[in-house]
């Protein structure tokens, strides 16, 4: 049995991730992400898992004053990201591994990236992306049942994660996007 490590996977995925990407499939994605970013109030954004910067464009186009900062494990993911955002900041790192000096971000986006958690990591990695969060989180991942799924993509009971790791005033809303879920938590302070 080969054990799934994820830092080893994206590395080595990364080199070409983005060549092997088909872009038609992920359409009715990315409409519904940037229909949920037109109606948030963000200036600063966290891309966990940022990519070849794909989410980015999409951010910078719905918000283009919006200070970005993306992470990822993938160096050649990243240049290219950096390429197509050459205002952001890249960095390059696991969410486990990552510490930012006082900074939280309005905005909080991961997608795509908590299927490759492992279970066991799931409520501390939730848990850190509301701590760097000021306002907003939004998570995209797989949450229906697929034919034939990889053995590095894990169907974890997000909204009983978020519900578990929210305050009782933050606000969770889910929509259906296909096979996927996109999980919005407003985070919400008297």
């Amino acid at each position: 049995m080969t054990t799934y490590e994820p830092r080893h996977y994206w590395r080595t995925r990364g080199e070409t991730y983005e060549a092997k990407f088909r872009a038609a499939r992920y359409v009715d994605q990315e409409a519904t992400i940037r229909d949920a970013l037109r109606s948030l109030q963000f200036a600063s954004v966290l891309e966990v898992g940022c990519g070849f910067g794909r989410i980015g464009a999409i951010v910078a186009d719905v918000a283009s004053d919006a200070k970005y900062t993306g992470i990822d494990l993938s160096p050649t993911l990243l240049a290219s990201a950096a390429a197509r955002l050459p205002d952001g900041t890249f960095r390059e790192t696991t969410l486990d591994d990552y510490r930012p000096v006082a900074r939280t971000w309005d905005l909080v986006l991961a997608v795509e990236v908590l299927m490759h958690v492992l279970p066991v990591d799931m409520p501390t990695t939730i848990r850190k992306l509301l701590r760097l969060s000021k306002r907003y989180v939004l998570t995209v991942d797989w949450t229906e049942p697929v034919p034939k799924p990889a053995a590095h993509n894990f169907r974890h009971d997000y909204g009983a994660l978020w519900a578990d790791a929210l305050a009782p005033t933050d606000r969770l809303s889910r929509k259906r996007v296909g096979l996927q879920s996109l999980y919005l938590i407003e985070k919400v302070r008297d």
